[in-house]
């Protein structure tokens, strides 16, 4: 009996540690593919891009899309890269990262505006995007500054796991 136990005991050891092992491995995956997405982000180019069309809608709260009922935003632009034309898309984006990237100010009512209001701010606008052209994707400059800031924690926590791996030893 004594050996049945030892042995189930021995098994579930095991196998507890290789679902630790896995678990970690995949954390390390997503974290990795997480930080080399923002890497690319917060080194692309920036430049201009031209709105040429843009669909706004509300989110939906009970489906957790959204922190409040603000509208958020698809952008269609153009962007431009050595002299050639290319059509990307941002999005969505929230009225608030929208003023930002416009130079707007933003006020507390500003979001509400009427769909009219709306047209005449964003038809034929230029904004300051990073395009990423092998994608066919565009961010707003604070979302590529958020991809910075994302990278420098993450080389930061990573430096500090090193020195605590190199203290140890």
């Amino acid at each position: 009996m004594e050996i049945l136990f030892g042995t189930l005991l021995l098994l579930f050891s095991a196998v507890t540690w290789l679902l630790l092992i896995a678990l970690a491995c995949a954390g390390y995956y997503f974290a990795g593919k997480h930080i080399l997405k923002g890497t690319r982000r917060a080194f692309l180019r920036t430049g201009t891009a031209q709105v040429t069309g843009y669909e706004m809608f509300t989110p939906d709260l009970a489906d957790g899309h959204g922190e409040d009922e603000r509208p958020l935003f698809r952008l269609q632009l153009a962007c431009e890269r050595d002299g050639q034309l290319c059509s990307l898309t941002v999005g969505p984006v929230s009225c608030q990262e929208l003023f930002t990237a416009l130079d707007q100010p933003l006020h507390r009512a500003s979001c509400w505006m009427t769909e009219d209001d709306w047209r005449d701010l964003l038809e034929g606008r230029e904004l300051k995007v990073a395009c990423d052209f092998r994608r066919n994707e565009a961010f707003l400059l604070n979302q590529k500054q958020l991809a910075r800031e994302t990278l420098i924690g993450a080389l930061i926590a990573l430096t500090v796991l090193a020195l605590a791996a190199v203290a140890q030893a």
